[in-house]
């Protein structure tokens, strides 16, 4: 029986696995608003897309966390001035989606088998795949998460 399962997990795409209802953000989105957006959905990434609705990047909290850490190594003046455009602050301006988003992106379409998506997650050390059409178009997202919690629903 176990053999079966795993066998039916080999024969699984990512279309079965990946979630299908994305949260997305375009790159003109303020930091704060991603923030709050992560926080809301208990998300730890999001694509970011364009007009057209293709990925053009992945916002993460590790993204955020090199932003704090480049935060630490500056003047104390600097990190005040950053923190108020995060949380937009007395100068109304912000940081924008853009400016922290990872941008090389590495995508999977529905048909890619699960094995071949867990191999680019693992040589990558990458948590989240965009999964796109034919034409580039977002149309789910899958996270290393996503495939923890399929194979232990199949074991």
């Amino acid at each position: 029986m176990t053999s079966k399962k795993l066998i039916d997990i080999a024969d699984t795409t990512v279309a079965e696995v990946m979630t299908r209802h994305v949260v997305t953000v375009d790159m003109t989105t303020n930091v704060h608003s991603l923030m709050e957006l992560m926080n809301e959905n208990q998300l730890s990434a999001v694509p970011v897309v364009d007009g057209h609705g293709r990925c053009v990047g992945i916002a993460s909290h590790s993204d955020l966390a090199e932003l704090l850490v480049d935060l630490d190594s500056q003047h104390e003046q600097l990190i005040d001035n950053v923190i108020s455009r995060l949380t937009g602050g007395e100068s109304g301006s912000h940081v924008l989606v853009k400016e922290i988003m990872t941008h090389e992106v590495f995508t999977v379409n529905p048909n890619t088998p699960l094995t071949e998506a867990c191999e680019l997650l693992t040589k990558r050390s990458i948590h989240h795949l965009p999964v796109v059409d034919h034409k580039g178009v977002l149309c789910g997202f899958l996270s290393s998460l996503d495939v923890v919690k399929f194979v232990s629903n199949h074991l």
